[in-house]
């Protein structure tokens, strides 16, 4: 971890929840990430799904003040 730059601990649990993030971000069908985190429910699964969703909702954020920006100028 110190060769990456990263000066802190990260759990297991922190590099799980990354990963699942990072699958359901990149699109990955969240069935295939339901398996290949070992979920047995996909309830489980579609928790990380709300975080996609609150970072999506960010993006949609920023580009509406930087298009109401563009427009006042």
């Amino acid at each position: 971890m110190l060769r990456a730059g990263i000066h802190r601990d990260i759990t297991f649990h922190c590099a799980r929840h990354t990963h699942a993030t990072l699958l359901l971000t990149q699109g990955v069908d969240i069935y295939v990430a339901s398996k290949l985190l070992g979920h047995k429910h996909i309830k489980t699964t579609e928790i990380y799904t709300k975080v996609t969703n609150m970072k999506s909702q960010e993006a949609i954020k920023k580009l509406h003040k930087l298009a109401f920006s563009v427009k006042r100028h």
